[in-house]
């Protein structure tokens, strides 16, 4: 509910903060010396993708069209949750060769210039008129042709 509570203009300014938020935990992780800084940067670490998961997810859901919401909410789901086993296969073999450290700064670092660049170029296109906006009309579903 407090994700729905978010106005449409500020949720990709939003989503930009816990991109930086959740990059910087995993590189004050990196440095981390004591068990008590790892914990609470893994909490920030944690309610950044949190928020950041919901947010998309609420995008996605708000945006994609009625007959195609299924089919689009398992497009997302397998971008996001499918692909994560694949990235901790990576990451894992990173670390076995430059060290656990080094993995993630890289991996932080990786992190915030993709999600910012994605963020940013979708924060530019929805500045322009007609593109991101939601509408409220019924959009008729394309004709379906079966193929026989």
């Amino acid at each position: 509910l407090f994700l729905l509570s978010i106005p449409r203009n500020k949720r990709i300014p939003l989503m930009i903060l816990f991109v930086c938020l959740v990059a910087c935990a995993v590189f004050g992780l990196s440095l981390a010396s004591s068990f008590r800084v790892a914990m609470g940067l893994l909490i920030l670490n944690s309610l950044g993708l949190s928020m950041n998961f919901g947010l998309a997810n609420t995008i996605v859901q708000e945006r994609a069209p009625d007959y195609l919401r299924g089919r689009v909410s398992a497009v997302f789901g397998l971008s996001f949750f499918g692909l994560m086993p694949i990235a901790g296969l990576v990451i894992t073999e990173i670390s076995d060769l430059i060290g656990m450290r080094r993995a993630l700064m890289t991996g932080a670092t990786f992190y915030a210039i993709v999600g910012l660049s994605v963020l940013i170029r979708v924060l530019r296109q929805c500045r322009e008129p007609g593109i991101c906006e939601v509408h409220d009309a019924e959009t008729p579903p394309p004709p379906v042709v079966a193929a026989v």
